[in-house]
């Protein structure tokens, strides 16, 4: 039985093959936080071992489904008039969709008109 004051420990115990293991506190963190912890510190070491020139900034900390979520998700370019203000563009909105909802705060909606 181990105890630490820390909400998470990270021990590494070299051997013919490097071991680690976590030591958490499961009202701090859980099973599936630590799986996530575990999988980008694998890569990490992967990486850092199948290239030991490699730069440290060159070093990626997600995985290549996590960069195509980051990507996919901050994907929000759009095309839109250039020759109108953005109070020209929610005036246009008001008259297509006056019903149409505008905003959403704390559960509340407001609606264009």
């Amino acid at each position: 039985f181990e105890q630490t004051n820390y909400d998470l420990s990270i021990v590494l115990e070299p051997a013919e093959e490097l071991r680690i293991s976590f030591q958490y506190n499961s009202k701090s963190f859980t099973k599936d936080t630590i799986d996530r912890l575990s999988a980008h510190l694998s890569m990490i070491l992967d990486q850092m071992i199948s290239n030991i020139n490699q730069p440290i900034h060159q070093i990626s900390l997600l995985s290549e489904k996590e960069v195509v979520l980051l990507e996919d998700f901050n994907s929000t370019a759009m095309d839109y008039p250039r020759d109108q203000t953005i109070v020209d563009l929610f005036e246009s909105q008001v008259s297509i969709d006056p019903l149409g909802t505008a905003l959403v705060y704390e559960g509340e909606r407001l609606s264009y008109g």
